[in-house]
């Protein structure tokens, strides 16, 4: 005897909800988190945004560390239409697994040497496993629900 049409289509509305969970997050920073420790997951993508000037020859030198893995980088100019004004270079980052990393970036002209009075830039990561709902804690759905036939919550034995 098959199950009625219906609870295919409760199936496949419940592992929607499940999966949406388990997306990944797209997190946004700039210069004013300079310095901060954020939380993330594997799959997730950092974007960082900071103000750049090329036409001076000043460039962010970017450095990832762990589980951080540069994805792309682009260069926006000013609106202002003028010639050497600052634009703005926005780099993706993916986070590909557990554990600690970072972004750190020094502001300066490649082809000098570091002298110590550069502006500097550090983000530093802390990635984890996401944590998918098991069922045991709603009320509303059960792991037998899912080795039950026609998917009928049945409430749990104290």
């Amino acid at each position: 005897m098959k199950p009625p049409a219906h609870y295919a289509l409760v199936l496949l509305a419940l592992s929607i909800v499940l999966a949406g969970g388990a997306t990944a997050a797209r997190l946004s920073f700039g210069e004013s988190d300079n310095g901060k420790t954020v939380s993330a997951f594997p799959g997730d993508t950092i974007v960082l945004s900071l103000s750049e000037n090329p036409s001076t020859g000043y460039r962010w030198v970017m450095e990832t560390s762990g589980c951080i893995v540069l994805v792309s980088s682009s260069y926006t100019p000013s609106g202002t239409g003028r010639i050497g004004a600052a634009g703005t270079r926005v780099w993706r980052f993916m986070v590909n697994g557990t554990g600690s990393g970072g972004i750190s970036a020094v502001y300066r002209q490649p082809w000098m040497p570091v002298s110590g009075s550069e502006g500097r830039f550090d983000l530093y990561v802390v990635s984890g496993k996401k944590n998918i709902p098991s069922g045991d804690s709603s009320p509303f759905f059960f792991k037998k629900t899912l080795q039950n036939t026609f998917f009928i919550p049945r409430p749990r034995a104290y």
